[in-house]
């Protein structure tokens, strides 16, 4: 899984890591660490990030997942 894909997905949208967090209701450090690749997004904020960006599921997951 690769961190810089959740920052392509959040800067398409044009939001500040910040406003992404309030987006997907987690806080902005949990977005930094998504971005750094420290940690991954589970399952229900992969859902929360396809809601926030008008993805499907599958296209979050593709995209995060490098495929």
């Amino acid at each position: 899984m690769d961190g810089a894909s959740i920052r392509e997905i959040r800067r398409s949208q044009g939001m500040t890591q910040e406003k992404f967090a309030e987006a997907v209701g987690t806080s902005r450090f949990m977005v930094n660490r998504w971005e750094a690749g420290i940690h991954r997004p589970n399952l229900e904020s992969l859902k929360k990030i396809a809601r926030a960006t008008g993805k499907t599921l599958r296209e979050v997951v593709d995209e995060v997942a490098g495929g």
